[in-house]
């Protein structure tokens, strides 16, 4: 092709742009100038509407509502098969107890409890596990249970609770048991005519004290034969003493009793003491007394012999005297209590105390026999006869430092796996009450497992569990993540009683919030039951934020970086900026999501960390300027567009700051402001900035919020209020905090 054909193009389009040239001068002399001059106002203004919007991410509003996310509240509870799940979170009002059908995502409200408690932050709810045969599923609300149908979530009996449960399980379809704070064990019945009823408490041994430094070191820990671990009452004076009470309707001969020294200040250890007896805990007889005991070493036990031919069901040591000078403190590692057993030998009742303190996962393993883990220890007992039976102690086994945090049991190979703790590490281990000679065997996990439950089966190695926030299964061979879970962060799970689902608490990817998930552990399908909030968007991502950012001698900042920054570093964009504690402010009784909201709508916030509420709250304005001044020589900051916002409290020095220079500032919101800014000393004559003022609805503050609104036209500033309906203090409700987001991305970004 010859230099001629390959010029062609190039001439026939200067030929066009010449005609076209020759067509705008002809009609350029027809048009009037006031028409062009209109014109080009028109292309400059179109022009920057055009930039602003393509600099804007899209649908701040969508963002606003996707970052105000649902707060859920421990771990989801499914029947049997996973179908059907329930939970605990917060609600448009409130909190609620909630019901989902896993298959159709259908979701029904089954209980609300509305900004209870002083901060508009306490409620009640909480959900157990479903019935043995899924037909029904309760939760507690009030101090009171509720039963409730499962396909509908409608109530169909409600019952008292006597005390505050700490783990439940169903015997089968009409009764299930708890164990209570109280370290008792109570039945629930299903009567004939649909009502509910609970029977009389079993108490096991129990000990107890004048007073304890709980949990770590209370009176159980001088019952459980370990001489590393104490009772300490905490520092307090007389009267001094430790009890023990045997299961409810036993009674033993104590002849011989021995008292262990803990590990250090002698200066606690008892020098006079009464060893006592009763029948009803109120009438005591003395059995021994000494005077002037003293003890030689660290970890001593010394034994003394009681002339006592009589029954009795609680004894105690009650201490007259320590051995220091200071009457204020009293400390020991062991009280055994000895009886002659049947057999005619001597029998240490310490490992027969308290087998209910600190119970976790209660179980069934059949309709009338039940398993739990309590303080280190394995326990199981048949509900007809009430006698506790420890399977294991796994401080004997493990080390004294051992704890029991969860279990699980396999109905189809009797094996119980065992999750906990040891010297601050955790463990997994499997147990065979069958073959008790094998003891716990470890199951190797790398860097330990925080709870794990049983796969289909139960077959040895064969289990699912969290370690740190990572799921794990093992199916025989080595742990793995499986594919599906390969980008999870899992804060709760739950495995069904089947060991075919587990729904989990977190994230799957990169969503803002954590959500429910369900895996499927045969397909290995890993499905969304309940999103991270009502109205989740695909433009909303996980925006964490930068902790000590920028450095000075005094100042910690924590930064919310525009969702575009790391693409745009040098685009100048708005600034949101306050002095506050991070964690009560931000993420705690006055924030949520709106930080991250706004970050996404592409802005710098950035809080200048105070390291506690009230401290420094008169410094308000000089931390906010000392930042200013760092920030401008690091940060893409338009200083055209620079808001303030103060929390609560912050709003009295926020408002000084305010009228000291309110040029330099944009605007200002003040969230649930415990006052309101003096703004009398402001001037109409120079430029003001905007006020956004949020509040909840039973703050009471109408008419002051309205005066305040018209002091502050007058001086020239405009006010926008945002009330929240049925709102304290403390906003907690989505719909309060999605009132407010979009409010503050208005308010921000609205012009």
């Amino acid at each position: 092709m010859d230099r001629e054909s390959l010029s062609w193009p190039s001439k026939s389009v200067n030929a066009l742009c010449h005609k076209q040239w020759e067509r705008l001068r002809h009609w350029q002399g027809r048009v009037p100038v006031g028409w062009l001059v209109v014109a080009l106002a028109v292309v400059v203004v179109g022009g920057r509407y055009l930039w602003v919007c393509a600099h804007r991410p899209p649908h701040r509003m969508e963002l606003a509502d996707a970052y105000s996310i649902n707060l859920f509240y421990g771990a989801p509870q499914a029947d049997s098969k996973g179908k059907q799940i329930t939970y605990v979170s917060t609600a448009d009002p409130g909190f609620a107890v909630f019901l989902v059908d896993t298959t159709t995502g259908q979701k029904t409200n089954v209980r609300e409890q509305n900004a209870l408690g002083p901060w508009g932050s306490y409620f009640d709810l909480k959900v157990w596990p479903w019935a043995a045969d899924d037909r029904t599923f309760v939760y507690s609300a009030s101090n009171r249970f509720h039963f409730c149908e499962a396909r509908t979530g409608k109530t169909k009996g409600e019952l008292p609770m006597p005390v505050e449960v700490l783990t439940l399980a169903w015997l089968d379809g009409h009764s299930f048991v708890f164990i209570g704070q109280d370290e008792a064990l109570y039945q629930v019945r299903e009567q004939a005519d649909g009502t509910w009823q609970v029977g009389k408490p079993f108490r096991p041994a129990r000990a107890t004290a004048s007073t304890e430094n709980a949990p770590r070191e209370n009176a159980a820990k001088a019952f459980d034969g370990a001489v590393t671990t104490k009772w300490y009452n905490n520092n307090r004076p007389l009267p001094w003493w430790l009890q023990y009470q045997f299961a409810e309707g036993v009674a033993r001969t104590v002849v011989q009793y021995s008292l262990t020294t803990a590990n250090d200040a002698p200066q606690r250890d008892p020098k006079d003491w009464e060893f006592q007896a009763s029948n009803d805990g109120v009438n005591w007889v003395t059995l021994d007394t000494r005077r002037e005991e003293a003890f030689t070493a660290r970890q001593q036990t010394r034994t003394y012999w009681v002339s006592n031919q009589t029954a009795y069901p609680t004894y105690r040591l009650h201490i007259l005297k320590q051995a220091g000078a200071a009457q204020n403190n009293m400390q020991l590692a062991e009280f055994a209590l000895h009886a002659v057993n049947a057999a005619g030998q001597m029998e240490d009742l310490s490992l027969r105390q308290n087998a209910f303190t600190d119970a976790v996962s209660l179980c069934a393993l059949s309709n009338d026999t039940i398993a739990w883990g309590s303080d280190g220890r394995l326990w199981r007992m048949n509900v007809s006869t009430n006698a506790p039976e420890l399977l294991v102690d796994c401080r004997l086994s493990a080390g004294d430092s051992t704890e029991l945090r969860s279990l699980d049991y396999a109905k189809s190979t009797g094996k119980f796996l065992l999750n906990g703790a040891r010297a601050g590490k955790e463990f997994l281990y499997q147990f065979n009450p069958d073959d008790p000679t094998k003891g716990l065997e470890e199951i190797p996990t790398g860097a330990g497992v925080g709870s794990a439950g049983w796969l289909a089966g139960g077959r040895e190695n064969h289990w699912i569990g969290r370690q740190n926030r990572t799921l794990l299964t093992q199916r025989g061979g080595a742990p793995e993540v499986p594919l599906a879970l390969a980008w999870a962060n899992v804060e709760t799970m739950t495995v069904t009683a089947g060991g075919q689902r587990v729904f989990f608490l977190g994230t799957a990817s990169n969503e803002p919030a954590a959500g429910l998930w369900q895996y499927d552990l045969a397909t290995t399908q890993l499905q969304p039951v309940v999103a991270y909030a009502e109205h989740p968007s695909r433009y909303a991502k996980k925006i964490e934020p930068l902790r000590d950012f920028i450095l000075t001698e005094t100042d910690k900042y924590t930064i919310y970086l525009p969702s575009d920054y790391y693409e745009h570093p040098k685009r100048k964009r708005p600034l949101v900026i306050g002095d506050t504690d991070f964690g009560f402010a931000m993420r705690g009784a006055y924030g949520r999501m709106w930080a991250p909201a706004v970050a996404a709508c592409n802005a710098f916030v950035i809080v200048v960390n105070r390291k506690d509420w009230f401290g420094g709250l008169d410094q308000w304005g000089d931390r906010v300027t000392a930042a200013m001044e760092e920030l401008s020589a690091h940060l893409p900051i338009d200083e055209d567009r620079m808001f303030l916002f103060a929390v609560s409290a912050e709003a009295t020095y926020a408002g000084r700051f305010l009228a000291k220079n309110p040029a330099r500032w944009r605007g200002m919101m003040f969230l649930n402001p415990s006052d309101l800014p003096d703004l009398s000393g402001l001037s109409s004559l120079q430029p003001m900035p905007k006020i956004l003022v949020s509040v909840g609805e039973w703050e009471r503050r109408e008419k002051q919020l309205k005066e305040f609104q018209q002091k502050a036209l007058n001086a020239g500033v405009l006010v926008d209020l945002v009330v929240a309906p049925g709102e304290k203090h403390h906003l907690v409700g989505n719909a309060a905090q999605r009132q407010r987001t979009r409010a503050m991305i208005d308010f921000i970004f609205g012009d």
